[in-house]
């Protein structure tokens, strides 16, 4: 019993080693891979716009957030482009030949730019523990996916492509592509073919093939 208890916890301690190391490797490297920003590049408002923004401040409650919230925030759309990116790419192309860790290191630069960027503002807590989850769950995310897509994913492509399922998860992908383009990255749904909005055929006319069972159970779920 208490080996079992101890293979439980032990696994638990990696489990939990790996998720902190996520963000630590991801901003080391997103550190050492960019330069400090050149501090005439950044944009100060004119007294106009100053005012306009206190005046607005003032009329609508809620109105102003913290000046550091605009870097901070900025890295949340590196996972919006790389949805759009990845929608338009798997429309006529292998998924197994996408850029998923180019594309997580992408954002560990921009995280990285923008603590940079927001180094002379007082430290947000809570836009830094939200990039640090969502990098993570990001990270995760597309690891799973080139080790599937460059394994499973690449050898069932072997024996057939451009089928029906193909362009299920295509579909998918844009859709899903769609939301985050209107609907923060916290509040999506994880995308299916069940679930989508959108009819597309799970097979076409034909024989049944690996590549078509393979992504229709990668769709479905």
């Amino acid at each position: 019993m208490l080996r079992i208890l101890w293979r439980v916890v032990r696994a638990v301690l990696i489990l939990l080693a790996v998720i902190v190391a996520i963000p630590l490797l991801g901003l080391a490297y997103g550190w050492l891979s960019t330069d400090a920003p050149q501090r005439d590049s950044i944009v100060t408002r004119s007294p106009e716009v100053a005012a306009v923004s206190q005046r607005l401040a003032t009329e609508i409650a809620g109105y102003k957030r913290p000046e550091e919230s605009t870097f901070l925030t900025y890295p949340e759309w590196s996972i919006v482009y790389s949805a759009r990116e990845y929608a338009d790419f798997v429309q006529d192309h292998n998924p197994a030949d996408f850029p998923y860790l180019a594309h997580v290191g992408r954002f560990w630069k921009d995280y990285a730019a923008m603590i940079r960027a927001s180094a002379d503002y007082p430290f947000n807590f809570q836009n830094h523990l939200m990039l640090m989850v969502i990098g993570t769950s990001h990270t995760i995310e597309h690891i799973i996916q080139s080790v599937y897509e460059n394994t499973i994913g690449r050898l069932s492509w072997s024996f057939g492509h451009a089928i029906g399922e193909d362009a299920v998860l295509a579909g998918i992908a844009a859709d899903y592509a769609d939301f985050l383009d209107q609907t923060p990255w916290a509040a999506s749904p994880m995308p299916s073919a069940a679930a989508s909005s959108t009819p597309y055929p799970l097979h076409l006319a034909g024989p049944p093939c690996a590549r078509g069972s393979e992504r229709s159970a990668t769709a479905l779920h």
